[in-house]
């Protein structure tokens, strides 16, 4: 019952069956990295914590989950955001840009989202190059982990650079916390996802008896 996958994977061209590989590092935050690879999208403004919790989204032994706070505003509102730098080439995407996201939140979220936050240089704006626009999808609120999927067929021709990022607002004064996990971003939408990390692990598998 296995031989037709095979043999199809076995005749895909090279590269062909790694096309949904995900580009980002440390997705599923094992705690061998912690948070590493992650940084606040945009410091002072969407958060004054990023740090790791052992929450995992899917309970696995050995993982975790990332999580930021947000700071402090002047109009009842927070709003924290977290991403991860990638530098791309638009031509070299023929089927658009996808990514993903678990979240959670310990407060009732006004907003949940993903982003894609383009720049002209290959730092996201780090290496002296201008913001050229952004892409959103929107995501459920509500008790529990959630999952947010995004993908656009293009980005601005000139950019070089994408912050891929996760966020959410919250409808209070006191400071609001999320935790993120299982991120993905790459060249086709995601289908399924492993660890991905060091730490290999079924704990995200299900199996069914035919």
């Amino acid at each position: 019952r296995f031989a037709f996958p095979l043999l199809v994977l076995a005749l895909l061209p090279p590269g062909a069956a790694r096309a949904a590989e995900n580009l980002l590092l440390n997705p599923e935050f094992d705690n061998l990295a912690m948070e590493s690879g992650w940084t606040i999208a945009f410091p002072g403004a969407s958060g004054t914590l990023l740090d790791w919790t052992p929450e995992d989204g899917n309970a696995c032994a050995g993982s975790g989950a990332g999580r930021i706070a947000s700071s402090l505003t002047d109009v009842g509102t927070q709003w924290a955001e977290a991403g991860q730098c990638q530098p791309v080439d638009s031509s070299a995407w023929p089927d658009g840009f996808h990514a993903a996201f678990s979240y959670f939140s310990y407060e009732t979220l006004g907003l949940a989202y993903t982003q894609f936050i383009s720049y002209s240089d290959t730092a996201c704006g780090l290496g002296g190059g201008s913001y050229l626009g952004v892409d959103s999808a929107q995501g459920p609120i509500g008790p529990g982990w959630h999952r947010v999927e995004i993908s656009v067929p293009a980005i601005p021709p000139q950019a070089q650079s994408i912050l891929v990022a996760v966020g959410a607002d919250a409808y209070q004064t006191t400071r609001m916390e999320l935790s993120f996990d299982r991120a993905y971003f790459g060249r086709r939408p995601v289908l399924f996802t492993d660890d991905f990390e060091a730490v290999a692990s079924t704990c995200r598998w299900s199996s069914a008896v035919p």
